[in-house]
This record gives C-alpha cells, structure tokens and sequence, in this order.
C-alpha cells in the first residue's frame, strides 16, 4: 500500500508540500503501532487504521499541537486548554491509544521477558 498516497486523498493534498511531514508522521507511528503490538513485520490489516492515525495526527497539528481533548475552560480572561499528545503510548498518549486500541489489540502479542 502506498501510505503517503492514500493519507493524501483523504486529506484532500494534491501537491508535494506536506509530504515530508506526512512521511515522518507514517514512519514515526509505523514503527509505534509495532511497538505497541510487540511485532516486526506490519500486518496489512492494520494498513488503514495507520492511515486514519496519521490523517488524526495530521489534522489535530495543524490545530497547533497535538490537540487532544478538552481538559479545562475558563469564561474569566478566556483560557482553554487542551489534553495534549504526541505518541500513540506514553504521557497523555493513553486517551489517544484507546481510539485505537480495539483494532491495534487483535495483532499485539504478549511480551515474555
């Protein structure tokens, strides 16, 4: 499958400006969807939930930051503040794996130490 190709059809990009920044976004949670099902090789069943996860990532950046949910609101001095994350496991990154998780969760396997 050609990632870069279908993140962009879904993102309505028709030229070569943002595909650096999409390459690294596919690379990046490539090898953490591996990481966090504790496989080498990519099944192609996830093929398309890596697509939506970069189309996420893609579209909650240009926000300004990995927007995640709305975690606090202010009215006095107008203040919003947004959960934020930036990987798909780690610190703030747990909401943003359970969006994912009933699809990454057929291919994890168990880590034996």
């Amino acid at each position: 499958m050609d990632y870069l190709q279908e993140v962009k059809l879904r993102l309505d990009i028709t030229d070569t400006s943002e595909d650096d920044k999409l390459n690294s976004y596919i690379n990046q949670y490539l090898e953490e969807i591996l990481n966090y099902c504790n496989i080498q090789e990519f099944p192609q069943g996830l093929n398309y939930t890596l697509v939506d996860i970069v189309v996420d990532i893609y579209n909650n950046s240009r926000k300004g930051s990995y927007l995640g949910n709305l975690s606090s609101e202010s009215q006095g001095d107008r203040s919003i503040n947004y959960q934020s994350y930036n990987k798909l496991t780690g610190a703030g990154g747990s909401d943003f794996i359970k969006n994912y998780a009933k699809k990454l969760n057929r291919y994890r396997k168990i880590k034996m130490r």
